[in-house]
């Protein structure tokens, strides 16, 4: 069991530098800025394997996972149908 929650915390750590790898060679290519839509999927993307890491490793309690996870998912979704509306 330990070694399946060290390869699960592992691999959530290297999503760290792949997203902030990613994202910058996509910025790179596409000659876009860094919009609202890309720092939510940057902070989505961070967020969720840090908690995972966070979880797994017992520094925090499975109740505070979710609501952290429940608080970010709502704040990511609050807003997002008036954030596309043409004014």
């Amino acid at each position: 069991m330990e070694c399946a929650i060290a390869w699960v915390q592992i691999l959530s750590a290297i999503v760290f530098p792949l997203v902030i790898l990613v994202v910058f060679l996509n910025r790179k290519y596409t000659q876009k800025g860094i919009g609202v839509r890309i720092v939510q999927f940057t902070a989505a993307a961070m967020f969720i394997p840090g908690i995972v890491i966070l979880a797994t490793g017992n520094y925090i309690g499975g109740e505070t996972s979710a609501a952290l996870v429940g608080a970010f998912i709502g704040y990511l979704f609050s807003n997002i149908s008036a954030f596309d509306d043409k004014k």
